[in-house]
């Protein structure tokens, strides 16, 4: 049945198994996951290609490889949904992305946070229960991330968090995401720390039409030098990585391009950035304030190689120019079409 919820599944990683997976339900997920543990976990949400249980696999590998010495300390299940069909409209997977999202976040997610009590002590544990989780997103599981994003948001409120401790506490889980192709990417402000990974030369990107006020559509009007890597503000809790491609050719970077092995010297930078970031949040339990202070505490417990410091600073203070000058161009463009309307 279209949309049935029955068709959501998970594979995870399993070295026991000859196959390196196993497939389960939501449920006995849930329940691997409940259990305490030093481990983060790590949920992939993917696109629309992951349709089974070998891709799910492909895209667990993925994950692995981009951790590199990292992915023993974390448990890895990748979501998918049986059956999705191929070349649909964008609303027939925003609706799928709605309904796999939901039903994950309602057997996963929504009873491990605590109800807020009268001290500090629910604010900490919540906390805590977000720094184990990471997404790590591609295409249209960004679609699944602003959903699970709602039910957090909305959530937190139920138990009784006030909006400064739903801030605090949201922040702690990371987001990856590759290829972000929704049309609310820098739209508005989320609560999670999100981390967005972007190439001008996404070919998804180039043939869709954005508003002239997305950051989407920006980015094909302000293309980068073929050696930048910025790390762009977006909002308090998302940040971009840009460069113009990654691969060596810049052909198709949309599928892969961020975990492809022959990177362009901007894609391998790009790369160390972003592994660093994840290996930070693996590897370490501090609170996490935002993704710029999270990338400067994993280049100074050396997790990025190919970097040096000039680079690094420059990385981070362009990054900071490039977003001061789209949101200006955005607030201008906003600015017009109110006087046009007028």
């Amino acid at each position: 049945m279209l949309y049935d919820p029955q068709n959501i599944r998970i594979v995870m990683r399993d070295k026991t198994n000859p196959d390196g997976i196993s497939e389960m339900s939501l449920a006995k997920y849930a329940e691997i996951t409940a259990k305490p543990s030093n481990k983060k976990i790590i949920n992939i949400l993917p696109g629309s290609a992951c349709c089974n249980k070998w891709a799910a696999k492909g895209m667990i590998k993925k994950v692995v490889k981009e951790l590199d010495n990292a992915e023993d300390k974390a448990i890895i299940g990748c979501l998918y949904f049986r059956d999705l069909g191929q070349g649909m409209p964008d609303e027939y997977y925003y609706r799928t992305a709605d309904i796999c999202a939901k039903e994950f976040f309602e057997v996963c997610l929504k009873d491990r946070l605590p109800v807020k009590d009268e001290d500090v002590s629910s604010v900490k544990k919540a906390g805590a229960i977000m720094r184990r989780n990471m997404y790590f997103t591609h295409c249209y599981g960004s679609f699944m991330m602003e959903s699970i994003e709602k039910c957090y948001q909305k959530r937190m409120a139920e138990l009784g968090f006030t909006a400064h401790e739903q801030d605090i506490i949201l922040r702690q889980s990371l987001s990856v995401e590759h290829n972000n192709i929704s049309i609310n990417l820098g739209e508005y402000e989320p609560k999670l720390s999100h981390l967005q990974r972007e190439t001008c030369a996404d070919e998804k990107r180039a043939e869709r039409n954005y508003q002239k006020t997305s950051i989407n559509d920006y980015i094909k009007q302000e293309p980068l030098a073929d050696d930048e890597v910025l790390l762009i503000p977006l909002s308090k809790n998302e940040y971009m990585t840009l460069t113009k491609q990654i691969t060596k050719d810049g052909y198709k970077e949309h599928n892969g391009a961020q975990w492809e092995e022959y990177k362009n010297n901007a894609g391998e930078r790009e790369d160390s950035l972003c592994r660093g970031i994840m290996q930070q949040f693996i590897f370490y339990n501090r609170p996490i304030e935002n993704i710029e202070n999270l990338s400067k505490e994993a280049y100074k417990n050396h997790l990025m190689d190919n970097i040096d410091e000039d680079e690094f600073n420059t990385m981070l203070e362009y990054g900071k120019e490039y977003g001061e000058d789209y949101h200006n161009y955005r607030q201008n463009m906003n600015l017009k079409t109110k006087l046009r309307e007028r």
